[in-house]
């Protein structure tokens, strides 16, 4: 498993595009969305490493409101999700499709009568309790009624973001980190790198405990010494030896301190740590705000009020790089990584 590094954040449990990628080296996304209107703008990369197939699936759907038109007052809501497949493709690929399907539905499903924000963010935890339980149950069917029985699974990590309230439910080891700018006691500014996902372990006392309650045991890190989640979509080989699909649930105001979220698979968690990651970014992003800048002072008038470097293009890059650098450390497996920056936190990086 990956080395980890563990600031607490500022989040609290609720109650207390999709894709794959044909095999390459490296596969930078493009700029995906206009956002001249929109406050988040979104960067993406991918890669299959040296594995021989590529079983990460992802979303990104940074106008999820457009899916969900009686929410009309709602100022902002996007969805981005990342799911992490083993033994095959298929436990991965229905939850990004079912996932995507069912989300609109359930939102507007539990905000009736009135559709307003209010009731809807009130029932974010049914939401997320009802998709999971749907798709899980869903892909079991599936999964054991083909012949062979699929014998896949997938970590599964969702992102909803409406109005200022960030949402994180996941399964597994597929991580989402929060940068949010401080200053610290000396007067300098630092980025802290803040979890908002709960990475399912078999090395975790309350995870162990679960699985051998349900009769199941641990080896070399692993559910039945094979399995090195103990929280997944699909696997319904080991379902009785405790491996479940109940997702951590977990609620983030933001604010203009908050500057942008990493959403990665273990490819890139298991060589880097969650401040080297964040650290990395910023410095990246500053580097290509800076140079944006000076092109554009040097070619385009200076008065241009639409101008702004905070583009697509630029967390593209900051997440290509960031994956070619986990690669350089020795990532082999299969990378995915989701930058979402939040637009006008971003102008003061």
């Amino acid at each position: 498993m990956s080395k980890r590094t563990s600031e607490a954040a500022s989040l609290s449990p609720i109650e207390a595009e999709a894709s794959s990628s044909k095999k390459a080296n490296v596969n930078p996304a493009a700029a995906l969305f206009d956002t001249n209107n929109n406050p988040v703008i979104v960067g993406t990369a991918t890669t299959q490493g040296e594995r021989d197939d590529m079983y990460d699936r992802h979303v990104v759907q940074t106008e999820l409101r457009k899916c969900a038109p009686v929410l009309c007052d709602i100022s902002r809501m996007s969805y981005f999700a990342l799911f992490d497949g083993h033994a095959g493709c298929a436990a991965a690929t229905f939850a990004c499709d079912t996932f995507l399907k069912k989300l609109p539905q359930l939102c507007e499903k539990y905000s009736a009568p009135s559709y307003s924000g209010p009731v809807l963010v009130k029932n974010v935890k049914k939401i997320f309790v009802n998709m999971f339980k749907d798709v899980e149950e869903d892909f079991l069917v599936q999964a054991r009624s083909s012949t062979p029985p699929l014998k896949d699974g997938s970590t599964a990590t969702l992102l909803l973001l409406i109005d200022d309230y960030l949402y994180t439910a996941n399964l597994g080891d597929t991580r989402a980190v929060l940068a949010r700018k401080k200053t610290n006691e000396a007067g300098e500014t630092v980025y802290l790198a803040m979890p908002i996902t709960v990475d399912h372990t078999p090395m975790k006392a309350e995870e162990q405990a679960r699985i051998r309650k349900a009769g199941g045991f641990i080896k070399d890190g692993r559910v039945q010494g094979v399995i090195e989640i103990s929280r997944s979509i699909g696997d319904f080989a080991y379902k009785a030896f405790g491996l479940c699909a109940q997702p951590d649930i977990q609620k983030v105001c933001l604010s203009l301190a908050d500057k942008f979220v990493i959403l990665a698979c273990d490819g890139l968690w298991n060589v880097f740590t969650n401040d080297e990651a964040v650290t990395f970014v910023v410095r990246k992003i500053r580097a290509g705000i800076h140079k944006i800048n000076d092109d554009e002072n040097r070619h385009v008038s200076r008065t241009n009020p639409n101008f702004s470097p905070l583009k697509n293009a630029l967390l593209c890059s900051a997440a290509t790089d960031l994956m070619k650098a986990a690669i350089a450390r020795g990532s082999k497996d299969n990378i995915t990584i989701i930058l979402i920056g939040f637009k006008t936190a971003m102008l003061d990086m």
